[in-house]
This record gives C-alpha cells, structure tokens and sequence, in this order.
C-alpha cells in the first residue's frame, strides 16, 4: 500500500464520503497535529542522538498505535534525520558541541555528572539528573526545551546543576554548595574555550549565548 493511499484509508477503494471520518478513526487535523509532533520530537532527539538510525523507529510505532500511518511516520523520520545531516555538513567549520561535549566528559572525570536532553523540563531533568548521578558529588544537565531552543542554532543554552547530596540543612547552605557544582561547571567550559555567563548565585542558570550545536546525528564526535 503506497503512502497517499494510507493517509487516505484504504487502497483502491473510493473516496469517503464527505464528512465521513477515514479508515484509522482520524481526521485530517489529528493526522497534521500528530505529524507536527512527530517532527518536533525527531527534530529534539535527532539533534543529540548517538545511537544508530534504527533505534529510533519506535517513534513511529508508537504512534502508529494510535492511529497513525506507519510508513508516513517512518518518512518523517528519515527526512528529519536527512535534515540535521545536512545541517551538520553545512556547519562543521561552526559546530561547538564537540567543545561542549568535551566540557561535559571532563566534569564527569572530576566527578561531576553531566547529562544532554535529560527530562522535558526543569523540573524532570533535576529529578532525572538526582537519581541518575549515582556516587558524583554534583550534576549539569539541559533538558528537551533547552535543545528545542539551540536544535537550529545559534541560540541560548541554559545549563542547570545541583550538589547530589547537601550537608547544610538551611536553604542558603544547600545554594551554597549548589554554587560550588557551578563554579566547577564554569571552569570546566572556560578551559574548553567556552564563554559561560553566570552571576554566580545557586538559583541560577549558567548560559551559553549565541551557541552553535550542529552535531551529526549517531555519532559523538570529541568523546
């Protein structure tokens, strides 16, 4: 069955009549939300994917298992995946996420975790990023809106971090120990020859303006 035959319903079968809903239960604007939203979640995994193509395919299972056509959402996925192999062939000579990448697998051998597109938002990726920490003394992570923001750069990344486990009971102790993670975090980017900002205060966030995250998709190129 060709692709404009399953959008449609059914192979070789008449139209529907007018106002009749299609064979998969769903009407043309499920059919174009579902595949906007398909496309935005390819375009945030695919930007910081390591894994092989293939992995991804139950993207489009599942949401065949609502009602949506396998083999349309297979396509969007190899367009997606097309798309942010073009970009990275365009900007190779601008990519930064091998710095950044680099950065991160620093702070991990200093025995701070580092985590990219951990968790939908802040508060998951905080959540995620605790129980996933294990021994290190601290964690820096950005979460799925962050990517959404630098996916096709330049844009502003926002990196958050924490202690994993606080010997001060009081809130400004706990910032207090938050800010030395950071303080680690900023040292590590700066000696990559990143420009982090930072006010310096546990509340918040460690920023990378203007950032240019281009990495080929499957692979991690500076790991």
């Amino acid at each position: 069955m060709g692709l404009f035959d399953r959008l449609r319903g059914r192979a070789a079968t008449p139209d529907p009549a007018p106002g009749a809903a299609p064979d998969n239960h769903l009407d043309p604007d499920d059919l174009a939300h579902m595949e906007d939203s398909l496309r935005e979640r390819a375009q945030v995994v695919f930007a910081t994917a390591t894994e092989p193509f293939e992995e991804f395919d139950h993207l489009a299972s599942d949401l065949a298992s609502e009602g949506f056509p396998l083999e349309r959402g297979r396509t969007i996925l190899r367009e997606e995946w097309d798309r942010r192999a073009a970009l990275a062939v365009e900007h190779a000579g601008e990519d930064q996420s091998t710095t950044l990448r680099a950065a991160f697998a620093q702070l991990r051998a200093r025995g701070v975790a580092a985590f990219e597109a951990l968790g939908y938002d802040n508060a998951e990726g905080h959540d995620y990023a605790a129980e996933s920490a294990g021994s290190a003394e601290g964690y820096v992570f950005f979460h799925h809106q962050d990517v959404e923001r630098i996916a096709d750069g330049p844009g502003t990344l926002h990196l958050r971090y924490a202690a994993t486990r606080y010997e001060s009971t009081t809130a400004a102790g706990k910032y207090a120990e938050d800010e030395a993670i950071g303080r680690r975090v900023v040292a590590a980017l700066e000696e990559q020859g990143l420009r982090p900002m930072w006010d310096g205060s546990g509340q918040s966030t460690i920023t990378l303006e203007d950032l240019r995250w281009y990495p080929m998709p499957g692979e991690r190129p500076g790991d």
